[in-house]
């Protein structure tokens, strides 16, 4: 019997709910259609995000003896002015033996924002937040990727990269005739060349959704408000 009632109190209360929405279905119209309108046109004006990547495939440095690397290293230490840079040489000469973990600290440095931004006359702050490099795990290859808001410019910034990456392995093993690293997968836009945020097709999916419980929410504080008043 009580789960009868239970039941019958259910349906009376969905029933209820839907006769309010019907009654105030203007505005949740209204209420959505302003929602959605004003999501969607602030996610047509959100800044692109395009990536460009390359894989590269880092080789094996070896030397005569010991003896030449730490007497590179010194004269690279005595040729550099910049406090920055011999710090740069310093981190480097720790891990001189493995040209992977040499690459990633020289992509990291603010070493190389400074030679990009010098070239392509750009912030430093701003490179130092779009590139990016990893290790694929099992490989050994580095993943080095640049997102910027023009396409044309990430790949050209990524080229960059790579570049300067290679003078300055050549200087600081002293051989130019050597390559320490091999371009496996070409500098490319990630995502078939869309831009990879924002994903305007999922964030207008999520906007709609948000519209639609906003605008029920707000028909029924409406409608509990009008009520309590009239008692």
């Amino acid at each position: 019997m009580e789960n009868k009632d239970t039941v019958k109190r259910e349906e009376i209360d969905l029933y209820e709910l839907l006769l309010t929405v019907k009654k105030r279905y203007k505005l949740l119209l209204i209420t959505f259609l302003i929602l959605s309108i004003l999501s969607i046109t602030i996610i047509a004006i959100l800044p692109q995000k395009y990536e460009a990547v390359a894989t590269i495939n880092p080789d094996y440095v070896e030397y005569k003896s010991q003896i030449d690397i730490y007497k590179n290293i010194l004269e690279n230490l005595l040729s550099v002015k910049n406090k920055n840079d011999k710090d740069i040489i310093l981190q480097l000469s720790n891990t001189i033996n493995n040209d992977a973990n040499t690459i990633i600290s020289f992509i990291k440095s603010d070493y190389l924002k400074r030679e990009i931004a010098n070239k392509e006359n750009i912030n430093i702050k701003i490179l130092k937040n779009i590139i990016d490099v990893s290790t694929q795990e099992g490989t050994g290859m580095i993943n080095i990727s640049v997102l910027f808001n023009n396409s044309q410019m990430a790949e050209k910034i990524l080229s960059d990269c790579i570049y300067f990456l290679d003078t300055f392995l050549k200087e600081f093993y002293e051989n130019s005739n050597r390559s320490y690293f091999y371009v496996i997968d070409p500098i490319h836009i990630s995502n078939y060349g869309k831009p990879v945020f924002p994903k305007k097709g999922l964030l207008i999916i999520v906007s709609i959704v948000i519209s639609i419980i906003f605008s029920l929410c707000l028909v029924f504080i409406v409608e509990f408000l009008e009520r309590k008043k009239s008692r």
